[in-house]
């Protein structure tokens, strides 16, 4: 597995092929991707301010926008971890890693890892919460109108929870976010 120190996140050069509607991206380690343009800004960048999904650009949407990325106008920003592109009358950034998710099947696999090892911490804390409480999964379950099944998969880390529902459980346990912190020791409170 790689090494994913600070070469691997600067930016040394990227150029716009606009026949193939590709980037040409070098990072400082040596690796080097060709990426479509289409996948690396998200809706909501392209219409600030108007309610839409988070999800990567089509082509049609993309080119039919009434505020296209100017990509022959990109430049690498002043600390060469960020892509800068104009929109209309404003610049976007488009960070590093967002580059390399888009790009690099070895960063994919590294931060799939990571979010794996982030839920299993979030599940064990809850289990510890859960079972310092003195509450059974069935319990708890029926407080937030979970199922059992998915109160014990969220505890092994195997599914991931919604915001809402995470604020539920904890509300059912009697905690808050800050009680997650230090591995569910309560948190201190500010005198």
């Amino acid at each position: 597995m790689k090494k994913w120190d600070r070469t691997a996140m600067r930016i040394v050069s990227c150029r716009y092929r606009p026949r193939q509607a590709v980037l040409d991206l070098s990072f400082a380690n040596g690796d080097r991707f060709q990426i479509p343009a289409e996948t690396l800004l998200m809706e909501t960048e392209l219409h600030s301010g108007q309610a839409s999904p988070r999800l990567p650009v089509g082509m049609v949407g993309f080119y039919l926008s009434p505020r296209a990325p100017e990509w022959d106008r990109l430049r690498i920003g002043e600390t060469r971890d960020v892509l800068e592109v104009p929109i209309g009358n404003r610049w976007i950034e488009i960070p590093w890693d967002r580059l390399r998710c888009v790009a690099d099947p070895d960063y994919r696999a590294h931060m799939q890892q990571e979010a794996l090892k982030a839920a299993q911490r979030l599940g064990h804390r809850l289990r510890r919460l859960r079972r310092d409480g003195g509450f059974t999964q069935r319990v708890l379950a029926n407080a937030t109108g979970l199922s059992p099944t998915t109160i014990s998969r969220v505890e092994k880390g195997l599914e991931r929870l919604t915001y809402e529902n995470l604020i539920r459980l904890l509300a059912a346990l009697g905690k808050e976010v800050e009680d997650l912190a230090d591995g569910g020791a309560p948190a201190r409170k500010a005198k």
